[in-house]
C-alpha cells in the first residue's frame, strides 16, 4: 500500500507523534490499488493438423457438409489431421501420401503411379491456398482460394484443365452463422446455402 509522507514519518517514529489530517484532494495521498498483471489470452480454438486446409479450427472430431444438393462428411483425429475426406477412408481414397514438414498432405496420388493425383498447397497460417486435382488422366482443375483477415474464406476461383477443359469459375461466400467455436456453420455460395454440422472432442 502507498502511503502519504506524514504516514510513513509516523511509521518510522513507532507510530508516535502528531501528524496533519490528509485532505481529500492533497495530491500527496494516493488510494489503495491493486495491480493486476494481464496475462495474453491464449486462443483455444487453433487451428492444428490439416483443420485449415478445411477452414476449421479447435478440437474438431467431424464435420458434415451439405452443398450444392450434396452431403459428406469430413473426420479428424485428435491431432487434427483428416481420417475420412469426403466420406470416404483417407487411405482408400489415395494410394500414396506425401507430405510437408508439418504433416499435412501435400502431394497424394489415387493410383499410385501418379497419373492421377492431387496437390495441396498452404501458407502460414494452416490455410489451403492452392489445390491441383487431376482425379482423371485427361483432366482435372486448379483451385485458388482467398481469405479475408480472419481466415474466413471469401472467394474460391476453379480453373478447368485438360482436353475438356471449359474455362473458370468464380465463388464468392458470405458467412451467415458460426458455432461458439467461430467455425461457420451455414453461409452463402453465390447466394446458394450451404451449411456444417460440426461435433467436436471434449
Amino acid at each position: 500500500m502507498v502511503a502519504s509522507s506524514a504516514l510513513v514519518a509516523m511509521i518510522a517514529c513507532g507510530g508516535q507523534g502528531k501528524t496533519e489530517p490528509a485532505v481529500e484532494n492533497d495530491s500527496t495521498v494516493v488510494e489503495e490499488t491493486q495491480v493486476v498483471v494481464e496475462e495474453p489470452a491464449v486462443p483455444v480454438d487453433v487451428v492444428k493438423g490439416e483443420l485449415g486446409m478445411f477452414e476449421l479450427r479447435g478440437p474438431v472430431k467431424t464435420c458434415k457438409v451439405k452443398a450444392n444438393g450434396n452431403t459428406f462428411e469430413n473426420k479428424f483425429n485428435e491431432d487434427g489431421f483428416i481420417t475420412v475426406m469426403y466420406g470416404q477412408p483417407l487411405k482408400e481414397m489415395f494410394k500414396t501420401i506425401k507430405r510437408d514438414k508439418e504433416g499435412r498432405m501435400q502431394h497424394c496420388s489415387y493410383d499410385g503411379y501418379d497419373e492421377t493425383f492431387c496437390n495441396y498447397k498452404v501458407n502460414d497460417d494452416g490455410l489451403i491456398v492452392e489445390t491441383e486435382d487431376w482425379p482423371y488422366m485427361d483432366g482435372g482443375c486448379k483451385i485458388k482460394y482467398a481469405y479475408d483477415e480472419n481466415g474466413d474464406l471469401t472467394q474460391m476461383t476453379v480453373t478447368e484443365l485438360g482436353m475438356d477443359a471449359e474455362g473458370t469459375t468464380v465463388t464468392k461466400y458470405t458467412i451467415e452463422e458460426r458455432d461458439a467455436h467461430g467455425n461457420w456453420t451455414r453461409r452463402k455460395a453465390n447466394g446458394k446455402t450451404e451449411t456444417r454440422v460440426i461435433t467436436y472432442y471434449e
